[in-house]
């Protein structure tokens, strides 16, 4: 009878941090989609895909698994940090943690 009781306690805490960490991870993932559409998507595409008139001008296309292949994450820094003509750097505009959810966003279109 006790084994039971703690196998059933058990299970409920691993239910327990299984859904907070999914809870979090799906935070983490809204807190990266907001903060794409206020300072990316209005020339990158809220889909990741590139305005097309941006996209006319040669953006890539960061849903792109040739795009996703050809970066790594340090590249992908860089561009946000430091800018890629014609769009300027956010370094020292947005904060260490909102350029790694960026690149976080920008990966993320390569899953869809």
């Amino acid at each position: 009878m006790r084994k039971s009781i703690w196998l059933s306690v058990l299970f409920c805490l691993a239910l327990g941090v299984a859904f907070l960490a999914n809870s979090v991870r799906g935070d983490d993932t809204n807190q990266c989609s907001a903060l794409f559409a206020s300072k990316c998507a209005m020339c990158h595409g809220k889909d990741g895909k590139g305005t097309a008139m941006w996209k006319s001008k040669g953006m890539v296309d960061f849903t792109s698994a040739d795009y996703q292949k050809s970066v790594t994450d340090d590249q992908i820094k860089d561009a946000i940090e430091n800018g890629k003509k014609p769009m300027a750097g956010y370094k020292g505009k947005l904060s260490d943690d909102d350029i790694k959810a960026l690149v976080v966003q920008v990966r993320e279109f390569g899953h869809h």
